[in-house]
């Protein structure tokens, strides 16, 4: 299920490359951090991926649908694409309307991303993701 961590991850765009290669992960916590307690909430990080909806739903109908989802994952995900599209297509509309997509996120970050399970994300739970 790590695949499932480095597709809620690429989603930060130029700050995702830093989760993999440069050591200042605690910059990439900061840059979510937006009340700055040290730690990203499970409402910040689903505030950072709210928007990115939009970006990917490429017809702007609100919803992504199977083709645009896979284009938004890494490809270590895209083979499990349409596993993952299924489970959270709860309404069978073949596509992954806003809440959907924020559960998809909420599903990573909950049980991928932390780790401890405190319901926040640390520097040291985004270094450990690359071990």
């Amino acid at each position: 299920m790590r695949w499932l961590v480095l597709v809620a991850l690429a989603g930060l765009g130029g700050a995702a490359a830093g989760v993999a290669q440069a050591p200042d992960r605690a910059g990439l916590v900061r840059y979510l951090d937006v009340d700055r307690d040290g730690r990203v909430s499970l409402n910040e990080y689903l505030s950072f991926q709210q928007p990115r909806l939009a970006e990917f739903d490429e017809n702007q109908n609100g919803r992504l649908s199977r083709a645009e989802f896979k284009a938004s994952l890494s490809e270590q995900a895209k083979a499990n694409a349409d596993r993952s599209f299924r489970a959270f297509d709860q309404n069978s509309s073949n596509g992954l309307e806003e809440r959907e997509f924020l559960g998809y996120h909420a599903y990573v970050f909950k049980n991928f991303i932390d780790a401890n399970r405190d319901d926040h994300l640390t520097a040291d739970e985004l270094a450990a993701l690359n071990e």
